[in-house]
């Protein structure tokens, strides 16, 4: 799992980010949570270990503003507060688990990969429930067709989709995209417009409503299970 610790003593943070390394995590800390934004936008971290005594935003505040902004995130909540007030109150922000320091590193990683078990079952079961086994990408016809139904595509529709689905990660940022469209460069609303037609035809045919998502790395990212027939 992706992991980010929000630790401001910075030898704790260190210790327990060596340590979910050397148990095949990928670990990495901030001191303080207005690090936190800037380094998710270029680390997709699965779970956070928040502490509560943190300068300036405190652990609560940030916990609370994690769940929303990040529904599938898992948060574990470690700190010296031990009332069951605390506790409560850590547990209203909507984190996952909440650790009394001082935290033995067996029981961080045993909390840590409990957490990840749900959270991969629950990726699994969403998938399972929500995405077809594969939705395809007929390059004769213009068409995508699956379980929902067949959809026709432009030219250009078509062009977007093939490329994201041969790109690595199936992703491709805007001027790739372009340059698959043939142009050196383009409006970013008239580019958002077409996503949004290929989302919904994808839609149509059955990928879910969220087949292609933007990312502030990587562009444009295609999540649904495509094969190009």
């Amino acid at each position: 799992m992706n992991i980010l610790i929000v630790e401001d003593y910075i030898e704790l943070q260190q210790a327990w980010a060596q340590g979910l390394n050397r148990r095949g995590h990928t670990a990495v800390g901030v001191s303080q949570s207005e690090e936190v934004d800037a380094k998710l936008s270029g680390f997709a971290a699965q779970i956070v270990i928040v502490d509560l005594n943190l300068p300036g935003e405190d652990g609560l505040s940030l916990s609370r503003r994690l769940r929303h902004a990040h529904p599938d995130l898992g948060i574990i909540i470690a700190s010296a507060r031990n009332s069951t007030l605390d506790r409560i109150s850590g547990f209203q922000t909507g984190a996952d688990n909440y650790l009394i320091k001082p935290i033995a590193l067996e029981e961080l990683y045993a909390v840590v990969e409990s957490l990840a078990r749900r959270l991969q079952g629950l990726r699994s079961s969403s998938a399972d429930a929500s995405t077809p086994s594969c939705i395809e990408l007929d390059s004769s016809t213009l068409q995508v067709r699956g379980p929902g139904g067949t959809q026709k595509l432009t030219t250009s529709e078509y062009a977007l989709l093939s490329g994201l689905t041969q790109a690595k990660d199936r992703a491709l940022p805007p001027h790739e995209i372009y340059q698959l469209l043939g142009r050196q460069s383009g409006k970013k609303s008239a580019l958002e417009a077409m996503v949004y037609r290929v989302r919904r035809k994808l839609a149509g045919a059955g990928a879910g409503e969220h087949s292609i998502r933007a990312h502030r790395l990587k562009g444009y990212q295609v999540f649904c299970q495509l094969r190009i027939v």
